[in-house]
């Protein structure tokens, strides 16, 4: 949301000083200014929901929401007014950017106000939210409930996020400071502060990290009294049956747990209760067993999930899936009567959602079709 709102920003200042496309500026100027206020609360937003490890609004938060409502509450007059009218008003203003300040398109603010004010606000937030994160360092760092390496990854990237927000807001805020004591200005006087450029750079930034870094989207993980439960029966974690190319998540999960311990890697415990719902429970049985499903189950947050598979099982959702589901085919495939069971059957009551998805995936997996290897196993197969 925050880059997406700020794409809008860069897009708006292009179409009107660069561009100067008279039916495109006249869509986005004013039309959408109450929005480049909410970059600076939704970036707060954000930090604070990594920071708690969940996100949920507070009655204090409708405080974050006034400069942007009273923006639009201003500008209501204006977004009434019927197409030609704002065509006529981006005429007026791509020959004279001084415009503005003899008539103000929002009645209840002075042009000035809201070009210095939108991006004043956004600086202030970023440092706000840095302040945020560097006040959490020092619990983080020490907590045993926080993946550590995850604290300090996301870390980094909240105080870049924030600091290219900043770096981003200084170019609005010293073209609106000379724009507001300038008494003549032209377009090529505010073309000179080269912002699409700053912003276009900040942004591609952002975009290749999140790329690079998908781990940016697990947030950070804090484990709760629900998650670590340490069970003292002593039973081993599960392993999958079978060969036929299957990993052993759980030979992984013990190296890890054995290396790092509970204090250094508070998800072992919950991957741990991962690995025996899906043998014992056997969910992907259902096609439309997913991460959300198997997070509701657990009654533990998606992301937990995503850290767990990624840093923990070292493994995607997907492919567990997968495996568990072709294992439970070829025990069917080994122990059904398969002159009165069809390969079809097998495959749906492994949980696979068409005939062409289990007869393709078995054959990728085991390296033979349903019906090879049920020749091989199952004296009952009439093939």
């Amino acid at each position: 949301m925050i880059i997406f709102l700020v794409s809008l920003y860069t897009i708006t200042y292009y179409f009107i000083a660069h561009d100067q496309s008279r039916f495109w500026a006249a869509v986005f100027y004013v039309n959408l200014a109450p929005l480049w206020y909410l970059p600076g609360p939704c970036l707060y937003w954000y930090v604070r929901g990594n920071l708690e490890d969940r996100v949920r609004m507070r009655r204090s938060d409708v405080l974050h929401l006034v400069p942007f409502a009273v923006s639009l509450l201003g500008i209501i007059p204006y977004l009434l007014t019927p197409f030609y009218y704002k065509l006529e008003t981006v005429d007026a203003l791509l020959l004279d950017p001084n415009i503005p300040k003899s008539v103000p398109p929002n009645w209840l603010m002075p042009v000035e106000w809201n070009l210095l004010l939108r991006p004043a606000l956004l600086m202030a937030y970023a440092l706000f939210c840095i302040g945020l994160v560097w006040r959490a360092h020092r619990f983080f760092s020490r907590s045993c409930l926080v993946a550590r390496d995850q604290w300090v990854f996301l870390r980094n990237w909240m105080n870049l996020l924030s600091g290219v927000l900043f770096i981003i807001s200084v170019g609005p805020l010293s073209l609106s400071f000379f724009y507001t004591a300038s008494t003549q200005i032209d377009f090529s006087l505010i073309n000179a502060f080269s912002m699409c450029s700053v912003t276009a750079y900040s942004q591609t930034l952002i975009s290749i990290t999140l790329l690079v870094f998908p781990q940016i989207l697990y947030g950070i993980p804090r484990v709760t009294t629900n998650e670590v439960r340490v069970e003292s029966s002593g039973d081993p974690l599960p392993v999958l049956a079978g060969s036929g190319g299957s990993e052993d998540h759980s030979e992984v999960l013990g190296e890890e747990a054995a290396e790092l311990g509970l204090t250094e890697e508070p998800f072992v415990e919950l991957s741990q209760r991962v690995l025996r719902y899906m043998q014992e429970r056997t969910p992907y049985v259902d096609p439309d067993f997913t991460l959300e499903v198997l997070a509701r189950s657990m009654g533990v947050p998606k992301h937990h999930l995503y850290y767990c598979f990624q840093n923990i099982l070292k493994t995607k959702f997907t492919r567990l899936r997968t495996e568990h589901r072709i294992e439970h085919a070829k025990k069917l495939l080994q122990e059904e009567d398969l002159s009165q069971t069809t390969l079809n059957t097998v495959g749906k009551e492994s949980g696979f959602a068409s005939v062409s998805a289990f007869y393709t995936t078995f054959k990728a997996e085991v390296g033979c079709s349903p019906g090879e290897y049920a020749a091989k196993v199952n004296a009952s197969y009439p093939g």
